[in-house]
């Protein structure tokens, strides 16, 4: 056997011993405080347990009351008008991790984060509609000031919302 060869034997027995220790002594891996007379089955049903708590997707109402008394102001910021605004900038600007922003805006607001945020985009178009905005600055201007890229991509947000063009908006308005 070559210097190579004996390099991986080592290396997978060494992992081996760690996957093993790790498996029938889970307490060391998650901190937990020892116990004598820890048995085999109860090994198994601690790992059971773990492996159960940490699939559950599921927050408890008061981290969902935390993130929602987060965003609040942000909203107020309105941080979400910045172009190529993304889960990540709302990730970073929270210090939240994006698993409980994910589930906090599918499960609690029972809306995805980027219905969302077209549902501020849109609501702050209306008000600059409402204003007079599209008097001194075309649709796109306005669109843009929005957060949107294009004067398309604003116009589907527009209708997806309110089931009408921004131009048929300023008609009803006129």
């Amino acid at each position: 056997m070559n210097e190579h060869g004996m390099g991986r034997t080592v290396a997978t027995v060494v992992m081996t011993v760690q996957i093993v220790t790790i498996y029938f002594f889970p307490r060391i891996l998650y901190g937990l405080q020892f116990s004598s007379g820890t048995s085999i089955s109860d090994v198994i049903k601690l790992n059971e347990e773990i492996a159960t708590i940490a699939k559950t997707p599921e927050l408890s109402n008061e981290r969902l009351k935390q993130v929602d008394k987060l965003i609040q102001p942000y909203v107020n910021e309105q941080k979400f008008l910045v172009p190529g605004y993304s889960m990540s900038d709302l990730v970073k600007d929270l210090s939240t991790p994006e698993h409980v922003l994910t589930y906090y805006f599918n499960n609690y607001k029972g809306i995805t984060f980027l219905k969302w945020k077209n549902q501020l985009r849109i609501e702050e178009a209306i008000k600059l509609l409402n204003a007079g905005e599209a008097n001194t600055h075309t649709l796109e201007s306005v669109g843009k000031a929005c957060g949107y890229k294009s004067r398309s991509n604003f116009i589907q947000a527009f209708k997806t919302q309110t089931g009408e063009s921004p131009s048929a908006y300023l008609k009803k308005l006129s």
